[in-house]
């Protein structure tokens, strides 16, 4: 998966379809067209055994890392090598959660452009896409999208080794 993404659900929808509830507090939603990395959206995580929504921004951010500097690619983790990932192993097994999504882009080059493509679900407003969760000590809790393949691995539009 590339590094674009649109949120343009429905505050009741995120609600109904994680919670089956509105909350009491509500997260202060605007639909998102270009969601980049680096940016904040929601995120279902389990907090103390209760589903809970939450602000969280896509990049995971090591833990030897003091600050936002990172200069490795943290955006995203294949389902491939996450387990041999020494920045995702231990991550995956325990600190989990889920981004939803409306869709997301992909790009096909062809020839010297690159045309996108806007990946959705057909019958759904929200696609689940699973994601690790790493902390740190400020009020962001940052995040790397962990992104399977779906149907023919989206290879047709963007081969995942390139």
């Amino acid at each position: 998966m590339c590094g674009r993404a649109y949120e343009t659900y429905t505050e009741d929808e995120l609600y109904f379809q994680y919670l089956n509830k509105r909350p009491l507090k509500w997260l202060q939603f605007t639909p998102v067209y270009n969601l980049c990395p680096t940016q904040d959206s929601p995120v279902l995580r389990l907090v103390e055994g209760e589903r809970r929504l939450d602000w969280m921004r896509w990049q995971l951010v090591p833990n030897w890392e003091p600050a936002f500097s990172t200069k490795l690619t943290t955006i995203n983790a294949k389902s491939e090598t996450v387990f041999d990932s020494p920045l995702f192993r231990e991550l995956v097994s325990r600190q989990r959660a889920v981004i939803p999504l409306s869709g997301y882009y992909e790009w096909k080059t062809e020839g010297p452009r690159k045309r996108p493509f806007k990946i959705h679900l057909e019958s759904h407003a929200i696609m689940s896409v699973a994601a690790i969760l790493g902390y740190m000590a400020s009020w962001h809790s940052p995040r790397a999208p962990l992104f399977f393949d779906f149907d023919d691995g989206g290879q047709s539009i963007h081969a995942r080794d390139s």
